[in-house]
């Protein structure tokens, strides 16, 4: 009996390690380095090439008749490229050898006619793909963005905004790229492999063949980068998310890195993100170019067999001069193709990273919509009745409201005060319904909030926040936001109420000024009473006003009372205020604490029966010289 030598073993394992460790090394190479910003924006769920034909490939049927009228041209223009470059063959043949000038003229006219004809087809099919491709752009993003606008408000509340818009630009320019322009390039690159492959087989199959034997190798070696590449292009995309969500927090909040000087310090971050970039697009950049050298071998080793045949069959009068020169010429735009769709496919890899993202964002449903049997409210007369309602965010541990009831009577103005924290806004983001009630009802002229249609209840309930939001519009545009139709002279009149329209009248185009990104041309104040004008014009027969005088001085705030007057009268009022004086003129104040209702009662019985409203009253409403003047009265 043989026994095998002691250390055969070690030295198969050994052999298996260095393998091992030689595929490791290669992996690493063309991989990008992990990341570790994936807190920002994390990775999309992958996603099949089929499911992201199915999502997306419905956008296209609008534009079908032109898509096949493209397809058409993409295989009648490289079937005239063949063509045209088989008159190459017969002009050696037919004229240039045995030198018989007759069939120059008609050869040459074909020749020109078909690369004429061509061109032309190509321009023609780039025309009509480009307008097919941008308005399927146009569609879908247009599509993905009524989306957004109707996600709750959770979503953005744990989404990264700048991580959203690039997925609603780049990455929809890039499931164009995954739907339309990559599908037809590839069309148009096998249209030419095959009309080519023919023309090969045609004037000769034997060196056909061998040209054959190289394709098993292609397919080889794109399968085996095909994973690489599309890690690379899901990593480079998530990190171009993470650069546009890092660059709009820092541009948000622009004022408060100048006032700390952290300009060089959000630059560096930003660069560390573009960095993480870079490495995806050299992991990219490196399977390309291994790509590129292995592609590069097999041509010349299939290259060199194929002219060394070509020269045997050549000296047995088995091919003619132009018969080889025109293979030879077939088979270098043979191989123009086939690197093109190793090109392509990296292309389609990024393309369907950016699929993925797109599909994620539109998976994400709204928390918030119309019951089935939803009804739709006419102008309400303002009863509001809150039930037992309770409610806990999702990212806190401990509930923002429990067990809060209170009733307000048509015309009734009731205020919601409490210290921060004590739950007063999200109450009044409930009774709008960008969160629902997860316990008890909120009711409006006896009908629960959550079985009424959203845009009849934001119809009849105008919110005025403290954050007194402004487009990036005109002064017109901005005061008629929630009615459209409103005339100049309704947008004059609302102005006038709200104390806006003399300073209104001072700016350089009037009405018709541009306020630029959030309202920067105006001050605090003068943005609440564009947005308390915006109340006005709305009209709606239920009002909130959450915090109206956060940030103002006591000039301005001053300067807004007659507004707020003018706004709340004759209309049922919930205003939800830290500031007392604000507060205590209501009929009735509710005083929340911890999210509970403690008390209610008015200002005066507050006073004299809660220590917790007195001692608000004592930290927000006592001011020096305090006259009453700031009082929003009945």
């Amino acid at each position: 009996m043989t026994v095998p030598p002691r250390d055969s073993a070690p030295r198969r394992q050994s052999h298996e390690q260095g393998s091992t460790g030689w595929r490791a090394r290669l992996q690493r190479f063309l991989s990008p380095l992990p990341a570790d910003d994936k807190n920002i924006v994390a990775d999309a769920p992958t996603a099949q090439l089929r499911a992201v034909g199915r999502r997306f490939f419905p956008f296209l049927r609008p534009y079908r008749r032109q898509l096949i009228f493209v397809v058409l041209l993409t295989a009648i223009a490289p079937a005239a490229d063949a063509s045209a470059l088989w008159m190459w063959k017969l002009l050696i043949d037919k004229v240039i050898v045995p030198h018989e000038f007759a069939m120059f003229a008609p050869l040459t006219l074909a020749f020109a006619g078909l690369s004429l004809a061509s061109v032309a087809l190509g321009a023609l099919g780039r025309y009509l793909g480009t307008w097919a491709s941008a308005n399927f752009v146009l569609n879908l993003r247009t599509t993905i963005f009524r989306h957004l606008e109707r996600l709750s408000l959770d979503f953005f509340d744990r989404g990264r905004r700048g991580d959203v818009l690039t997925r609603l630009n780049s990455d929809v320019d890039a499931i164009q790229t995954f739907t339309l322009t990559g599908p037809i390039q590839g069309l148009s690159l096998f249209f030419k492999i095959g009309f080519f492959t023919i023309a090969l087989f045609v004037i000769s199959w034997k060196l056909a063949l061998i040209a054959a034997l190289t394709a098993p190798v292609f397919g080889l070696i794109g399968r085996t980068v095909a994973r690489l590449r599309r890690n690379a292009a899901r990593e480079e995309r998530r990190l171009a998310g993470v650069v546009g969500a890092r660059a709009q927090d820092a541009l948000a909040a622009i004022p408060l890195v100048q006032a700390c000087n952290r300009e060089d310090h959000e630059s560096d971050r930003l660069r560390r993100d573009g960095y993480g970039v870079l490495r995806a697009q050299l992991a990219t950049a490196r399977i390309k170019g291994f790509y590129g050298v292995i592609v590069e071998v097999v041509e010349l080793i299939g290259g060199t067999a194929i002219i060394g045949a070509a020269i045997y069959l050549l000296a047995h009068g088995q091919i003619t001069i132009g018969g080889l020169l025109v293979f030879m010429a077939y088979l270098v735009e043979l191989f123009s193709p086939i690197r093109a769709l190793g090109q392509l496919t990296s292309t389609m890899f990024t393309a369907l990273a950016g699929a993925e993202r797109v599909i994620e964002l539109l998976d994400e449903k709204p928390k918030v919509t119309d019951h089935p049997d939803a009804v739709t409210l006419r102008r309400v007369t303002g009863a509001v009745s809150i039930r037992d309602v309770s409610f806990h965010y999702e990212t806190k541990e401990t509930a923002a409201l429990h067990d809060i009831t209170f009733d307000v009577s048509p015309g009734e103005m009731v205020a919601v005060v409490g210290a921060s924290g004590a739950g007063k806004s999200t109450l009044a983001k409930l009774m709008v319904r960008f969160y629902d009630v997860q316990q008890g009802s909120i009711n409006l002229d006896g009908t629960d909030i959550r079985k009424v249609k959203l845009e009849s209840l934001r119809t009849n309930i105008g919110i005025l926040s403290q954050e007194a939001l402004v487009l990036h519009a005109s002064v017109a545009d901005n005061i008629s936001y929630g009615r459209p139709d409103a005339t100049r002279e309704q947008i004059i009149e609302a102005a006038k109420a709200a104390d806006a329209h003399a300073f209104i009248s001072t700016l350089a185009e009037g009405y018709d000024t541009q306020l630029g990104q959030d309202g920067h041309l105006l001050s605090g104040g003068q943005r609440q009473r564009i947005a308390v004008a915006r109340a006005l014009l709305q009209d709606s027969p239920v009002l909130i006003l959450d915090e109206p005088t956060t940030g103002l001085d006591a000039e301005s705030i001053g300067r807004l009372v007659d507004p707020l007057r003018a706004l709340v009268a004759g209309r049922t009022t919930i205003v939800i205020s830290h500031n007392l004086l604000l507060a205590q003129e209501a009929h009735r104040i509710v005083l929340l604490e911890h999210g509970r209702v403690v008390q209610i009662g008015d200002h005066e019985s507050l006073l004299r029966g809660s220590s917790v409203y007195r001692r608000l009253w004592r930290l927000r409403g006592e001011t020096p010289g305090d006259s009453g003047e700031l009082r929003v009265v009945r």
